[in-house]
């Protein structure tokens, strides 16, 4: 398939597209930030490479993030 044919995907043809994708971009980059504050290595390469559409950045920044708040982030140098 020719990558200019595309658009003419019934995906990009939906009027939920840019709503959806303005979503999940949101959710992603709350996720995102949030793991690498809390240098959460493996959650933060999970939800860069995973695309849930928000699913899975919900649910980290909701739940799992919670359970590291009020613990300091663990040292880098010593764990190399």
């Amino acid at each position: 398939m020719n990558p200019a044919d595309w658009y003419n995907l019934p995906l990009f043809q939906s009027p939920w597209f840019i709503p959806l994708l303005i979503w999940s971009l949101i959710w992603k980059g709350l996720a995102l930030y949030r793991a690498g504050n809390l240098r959460d290595k493996w959650w933060f390469i999970v939800i860069l490479v995973v695309n849930t559409f928000g699913i899975l950045d919900i649910v980290y920044y909701f739940v799992f993030s919670q359970r590291n708040r009020g613990k300091p982030p663990a040292d880098i140098s010593s764990k190399e």
